[in-house]
């Protein structure tokens, strides 16, 4: 699972808050370690470099 985000403080913080509710824990791809936090900086650009940076 993807999580995108912008990395600045409020977004983080907000992304923690995320992975504190109760469902979070629930969901398979974080029981298995599969969660990947993104650089929406990233993810939402179109070039071959910004998507090589994603799957890094």
């Amino acid at each position: 699972m993807f999580v995108i985000s912008s990395m600045d403080k409020d977004n983080l913080d907000l992304v923690n808050q995320l992975k504190n509710q109760p469902l979070w824990s629930q969901l398979e791809a974080v029981k298995q370690g599969k969660v990947y936090l993104v650089d929406a900086e990233h993810w939402y650009s179109t070039d071959i470099v910004r998507a090589n940076l994603i799957l890094k």
